[in-house]
């Protein structure tokens, strides 16, 4: 590990990537999977449902929580931001007759 990571922020982030799409998760899976014991793989999940990363259901599973769809949202539109101009421009430079950008994605005029 470098000198300037946390190794408790390494960890969280362990924890989150052990989630594939909207499984449910025991402790001791989420424990297996990170190669943490399971007190420590606990506080760490205590920690990441009280700030909405994960959820905990009723019966005791974990998933992942609507505050990391927020962040992923969030991420999509700053890279619309940055890229929509981006695609003007060669538009523009090129005399496209067609917006470049397909789908769901916004026109570029």
């Amino acid at each position: 590990m470098s000198r300037y990571l946390i190794e408790a922020v390494a960890r969280a982030l362990d924890v989150l990537e052990a989630f594939h799409g909207s499984e449910r998760l025991t402790l001791a899976e989420v424990s297996q999977r990170v190669g943490l014991n399971k007190s420590r793989v606990l506080r760490l999940l205590h920690t990441l449902v009280a700030r909405g990363y994960i959820e905990r259901s009723p019966e005791g599973n974990y998933s992942l929580g609507l505050r990391l769809c927020e962040r992923a949202a969030y991420v999509r539109l700053a890279f619309k931001q940055v890229a929509l101009p981006v695609m003007r421009e060669l538009n523009h430079r090129f005399n496209v007759s067609k917006p470049p950008l397909r789908g769901n994605s916004s026109h570029v005029p």
